[in-house]
């Protein structure tokens, strides 16, 4: 996986550093979800360790994440092991900005690496209720 995901408009994507952990706890917020920022850390850092996940961030020109993929490889004995979407958010202030784009790109090419054939995204919470069908950010299925 490249260290960094080619540049759209003025944002660029990468992956999760230890810098990022309060502004994804701050997007997770920004959603909605309810979490204590006692222990977040520690979740986040477990996840970047654990073989089959990963996390990439989109940072705006100050290097500050605006978004987030969580990504990780699931099984299920009705289909192959595939990469799977767990979380994508983006703040507000950088939607149809090509944000999502990078993420699922960088979430595809991580797939890609890992021997992975399909991206799975399985729900999408959003709390302005505006859902985007997949295919609305170019996404075609992967291949090897």
């Amino acid at each position: 996986m490249n260290s960094k995901v080619p540049a759209l408009a003025s944002l660029i994507c990468r992956g999760v550093a230890v810098r990022d952990i309060s502004d994804i706890f701050r997007l997770c917020h920004q959603l909605g979800y309810e979490l204590r920022q006692i222990g977040f850390g520690d979740q986040i850092a477990h996840i970047i360790e654990r073989p089959g996940d990963a996390i990439f961030v989109v940072a705006d020109t100050e290097d500050t994440a605006v978004g987030f993929i969580h990504v990780y490889i699931g099984h299920a004995v009705e289909i192959r092991a595939c990469a799977q979407i767990q979380a994508l958010v983006v703040a507000c202030s950088a939607r149809r900005q090509g944000a999502a784009k990078l993420l699922v790109g960088a979430a595809e090419e991580w797939a890609r690496a890992e021997g992975l054939q399909w991206l799975q995204w399985l729900s999408l919470y959003c709390s302005s209720y505006r859902v985007l069908p997949m295919t609305s950010m170019g996404h075609k299925a992967l291949t090897p």
